[in-house]
C-alpha cells in the first residue's frame, strides 16, 4: 500500500463531502481508503460524493466500495482476521488519546503490530494510538475493481447476455419466418 497524507498539498483543501471541511482536517477516512483502494484521497471523496456516500462530512459506510461491516468496539480478533482476509483493516481510534474529548482518527492497520497513519503520512506502530474505538472491513480487491469502474455483478452480465440472445433468436425467428413465407409462395 502507498502511503498518503491527507495533509499532501493535491489535495489538502478540497471540501470533504458535501461539507465546508476540508480532507486536510478532517480526511483521515476517505484517505485511508485511498491507501488501502490503491487510489488518492479526492478521488475516494469524488466518488462518495457521486454515489450518495456522505452525510454532510460523514461517510456513508455501506456507499464505500468494497464495504464489508463496521464494529463499534475494537475487537482485535475480528482486525486480525481482516487483516489476514483481506491485507489490511481501518480503525478508528482517538485522535489525542484523551478520551474525554472528540477526536476520532481512521488509520489501516497493517499486521505487525504496524499501521499507516493518514494524518503524517507515514508507517508507525500500532502502540501510536493506544485507544482503539472500532474497526471497519473493506474487500479490498473488490473496492478496487470498483473504483476502476470494473465491478460487474455476474448475474447482471449473465441476464444482459440472456437478454441479448433471446433478441437475436427473435430475429433470426422472423428471418425464418420470411423466408419460409417465400418458399411457400414458390411452391403454388
Amino acid at each position: 500500500m502507498k502511503l498518503l497524507s491527507q495533509r499532501d498539498r493535491r489535495w489538502t483543501k478540497k471540501k470533504l463531502g458535501n461539507s465546508n471541511l476540508t480532507i486536510g482536517d478532517y480526511g483521515c477516512v476517505i484517505t485511508s481508503l485511498a491507501m488501502m483502494l490503491d487510489t488518492t484521497p479526492d478521488k475516494i471523496n469524488d466518488y462518495l460524493k457521486k454515489h450518495g456516500g456522505f452525510q454532510e462530512a460523514l461517510v456513508v459506510w455501506d456507499k464505500v466500495p468494497g464495504f464489508v461491516k463496521i464494529g463499534w468496539q475494537y475487537d482485535n480478533d475480528a482486525v486480525l482476521a481482516a487483516i489476514k482476509k483481506y491485507g489490511a483493516c481501518m480503525v478508528r481510534t482517538d485522535f489525542d488519546g484523551n478520551p474525554r474529548t472528540d477526536g476520532d482518527h481512521y488509520v489501516v492497520f497493517i499486521g505487525n503490530h504496524k499501521l499507516l497513519d493518514p494524518w503524517t503520512g507515514t508507517e508507525r506502530p500500532t502502540s501510536a494510538y493506544p485507544l482503539l474505538k472500532g474497526y471497519i472491513v473493506i474487500d479490498i480487491e473488490k473496492g478496487k475493481k470498483i473504483m476502476k469502474g470494473d465491478d460487474t455483478d455476474p448475474l447482471q452480465e449473465c441476464l444482459k447476455q440472456h437478454a441479448y440472445l433471446m433478441d437475436l433468436l427473435a430475429k433470426k425467428d422472423k428471418e425464418l419466418d420470411k423466408i419460409k413465407k417465400q418458399l411457400g409462395n414458390c411452391q403454388q
